[in-house]
């Protein structure tokens, strides 16, 4: 991407953010934050369901550490 593509882009982002009202959130606040804590709320079980990553089983004492590990230390 050249030095001018990156300017037009911003030209048109700065547009767009100035735009009256583009900032403005519509509907009712309560609907709308109950409606963002569920989302969250399914994004923390997805997460809970989610087959855990090597850190995080290292960190839980689950996984063994490679030999390199144990020996750096």
């Amino acid at each position: 991407m050249t030095r001018g593509d990156q300017r037009e882009r911003a030209r048109a982002k700065n547009l767009a953010k100035s735009q009256p009202g583009a900032n403005k959130k519509s509907g009712d606040p309560v609907k709308r934050k109950e409606a963002d804590m569920e989302a969250m709320r399914k994004k923390a079980d997805d997460n809970l369901r989610r087959k855990p990553r090597s850190w995080q089983l290292r960190r839980m004492g689950q996984l063994r550490r490679t030999r390199r590990q144990r020996r750096s230390n």
